[in-house]
């Protein structure tokens, strides 16, 4: 059952000024929302599904608008929004719509069961949607220390010697056991191991732990001070009353 009972399966009309060869208005179809189970999803993601040919000429016209993407089985709401995107686009008004609308039947449906609805997440790039999808639908990905992971990752692969660095790797799913990468420099899809991303996440786990238990143990040293402070000071008002 849709929550939004069939409204995500339209599509509405936007106008594209011109073609950039010809200078033809063009039309585009457009759908504000997208589910997890839409038969073209891997076109959504790889950006292909925004292109179509202009009408009198046939150059590929590509244009990206904002959308919501929803899994209602994993309860994962996420916004993509073009860097481009004003707040008074209409079609951007509609996503924050539909979003609001999704959120409520979800808190609805999951009354029963005390289970927390993640935030919707707002991402501006395709690259960004694939992570926030991978990550929000794999429940056993701790997506915590993942710059820190990332940069491991290409430097240990020797990505960084090819000017590819963490802001350029996107986790975007799992192979059995290995975790899939993909850069934004040139598409070029990486495999490691899981084991070894636990590897590097437990380094940035323990070191964190160190840093409280450091904290810790200072503040406990804090305490101690000032306690045996004022009992010095209480000796010493005692003998002077003397």
């Amino acid at each position: 059952m849709s929550f939004l009972d069939g409204e995500n399966d339209k599509f509405s009309r936007n106008r594209i000024e011109e073609c950039p060869k010809c200078g033809c208005r063009n039309s585009q179809e457009i759908r504000s929302v997208f589910k997890s189970d839409f038969s073209n999803l891997d076109k959504v993601l790889d950006g292909s599904f925004f292109d179509f040919p202009c009408e009198v000429c046939g150059t590929i016209i590509h244009h990206v608008y904002p959308f919501l993407y929803v899994n209602y089985n994993k309860y994962v709401t996420i916004q993509f929004r073009p860097p481009y995107t004003t707040d008074s686009n209409a079609y951007y008004k509609k996503v924050l719509e539909h979003t609001e609308n999704i959120r409520k039947k979800l808190l609805e449906q999951t009354k029963s069961t005390n289970r927390k609805i993640p935030k919707t997440k707002q991402v501006t790039t395709l690259y960004d949607l694939k992570e926030a999808i991978f990550l929000g639908e794999d429940s056993k990905i701790n997506a915590k220390y993942l710059k820190n992971i990332k940069s491991d990752i290409a430097y240990q692969s020797g990505l960084v010697k090819r000017n590819v660095f963490s802001s350029n790797l996107y986790f975007i799913g799992r192979d059995l056991d290995q975790l899939k990468l993909q850069t934004n420099t040139d598409n070029e899809v990486i495999s490691i191991p899981i084991t070894l991303f636990k590897q590097y996440q437990d380094k940035y786990i323990t070191k964190k732990n160190k840093r409280v238990n450091t904290i810790t143990k200072a503040y406990q040293v804090l305490v101690s001070v000032v306690v045996i402070a004022f009992i010095v000071l209480v000796i010493l008002k005692k003998i002077m009353n003397i």
